[in-house]
């Protein structure tokens, strides 16, 4: 399984978990914070549909958690290590999955630039000069 399916367990637990604890089992505070519908939010439990990252920051954020504190307690509902020290293994997760995003940023970054040359292939030369 690749960092990015695994993170998303991890966020489908902390999401459980929060939908659970939070809003007293109901999901339709979380799609008002959000301000995604009830139909997604409920898609989303169910594993019908797969929530983008920018999603997955917006629920972390109405829960109240940035989305890498998220991520980590979806592990450590996982681990079965809720309410204990965090550990070595947490500080691992989150490094890797900070170096998963840096990627993900530089490729999106460079997918911008592309864009732009592609758009006006005369921007990133000096020939127009």
């Amino acid at each position: 399984m690749c960092t990015s399916d695994i993170a998303y367990q991890y966020f489908l637990a902390a999401l459980r978990s929060f939908i659970k604890n939070k809003y007293e089992g109901r999901q339709n505070p979380l799609a008002i914070d959000t301000g995604y519908s009830d139909g997604f939010v409920s898609e989303v439990l169910k594993e019908k549909k797969r929530a983008g990252q920018l999603s997955q920051a917006k629920i972390a954020l109405a829960c109240g958690e940035d989305y890498l504190n998220f991520l980590l307690i979806g592990k450590r509902i996982i681990d079965g290590r809720m309410g204990k020290e965090v550990g070595a293994s947490d500080l691992d997760l989150k490094d890797e999955l900070i170096g998963v995003y840096r990627a993900r940023v530089k490729d999106l970054e460079a997918e911008v630039e592309r864009l732009k040359n592609e758009r006006d292939p005369m921007a990133g030369s000096e020939e127009g000069l």
